[in-house]
C-alpha cells in the first residue's frame, strides 16, 4: 500500500552567532575554570607535601616506630579554595604545624646563630662558657646549680628528653613557596611567587 505525505522542509544553517556570553558560569563548581583550578590546587597540595621536610626528630624511631614518623609537617599540608566573584577564584596552600614559621623562614639568622632559653638569653655569656670547650671559663659557671635554673630546654629526644643549653638555629625552607611555584611554572594563568631566602 503506497503513503503519502508532505516532504519535510530542511532550511541549512551556515552562521551561528552569539550575541551574549556569562563566562561567569564557567566559574560555578563542577564547571570547566573551577574544576581545572581544583585539579591545579590538588597538584599544588601534592608538589609541598614532597617538598616539604620531614622532621629529624629520633622520638620516632625504631622498629616500632608509626606509618607517619617525623611527618607532621607533611600530614598537616592541606589545600583549599574558594570563589571571591564572579570571576575570581582563590586558591590556598596551607601548613597547620605549629612550628611550620620557623622551618618556612628560617631561625636564629638563618642558622648561623644559637638558640636559647629564655633564662638563658638573659645569661648569654655564661651559656655560651658552659656550652663551648673552655672548660676553665665554664668552671667559674658550674658552682653554683641555683644559678643555671632556667637555662637549660628540654628536647624530647628517643630514650627520654634530653637537655640542652643552646642549639643550632636551621635555615629556611620556604617548601609553601616552592610547591606552589613547581606547578605554577605549567600554567601561564597561575603567577609564580617571588622565591625568598635566596633558595
Amino acid at each position: 500500500m503506497a503513503r503519502t505525505g508532505r516532504a519535510a522542509k530542511v532550511d541549512f544553517v551556515t552562521e551561528v552567532v552569539a550575541v551574549e556570553v556569562h563566562p561567569s558560569t564557567l566559574f560555578n563548581k563542577g564547571h570547566e575554570v573551577y574544576d581545572w583550578c581544583h585539579d591545579i590546587n590538588r597538584q599544588m597540595e601534592v608538589a609541598t607535601k614532597a617538598l616539604a621536610p620531614v622532621g629529624r626528630s629520633r622520638e620516632y624511631r625504631g622498629p616500632k616506630a608509626p606509618a607517619h614518623a617525623g611527618g607532621e609537617l607533611r600530614r598537616k599540608i592541606s589545600a583549599s579554595m574558594r570563589r571571591l566573584g564572579p570571576e575570581q577564584i582563590e586558591m590556598t596552600i596551607t601548613s597547620g604545624a605549629p612550628y611550620t614559621k620557623f622551618v618556612h623562614g628560617g631561625t636564629a639568622f638563618q642558622g648561623t646563630r644559637y638558640i636559647y632559653s629564655t633564662a638563658g638569653w638573659r645569661n648569654k655569656r655564661a651559656v655560651d662558657a658552659l656550652a663551648s670547650r673552655d672548660y676553665f671559663l665554664a668552671a667559674r659557671y658550674r658552682t653554683s646549680a641555683t644559678v643555671r635554673r632556667g637555662w637549660y630546654m628540654v628536647l624530647p629526644q628517643g630514650g627520654g628528653p634530653k637537655f640542652r643549653l643552646r642549639v643550632h638555629g636551621q635555615r629556611a625552607n620556604p617548601f609553601l613557596v616552592k610547591g606552589w611555584n613547581r606547578v605554577a611554572v605549567f600554567h601561564d594563568a597561575i603567577p609564580m611567587l617571588r622565591r625568598p631566602y635566596g633558595y
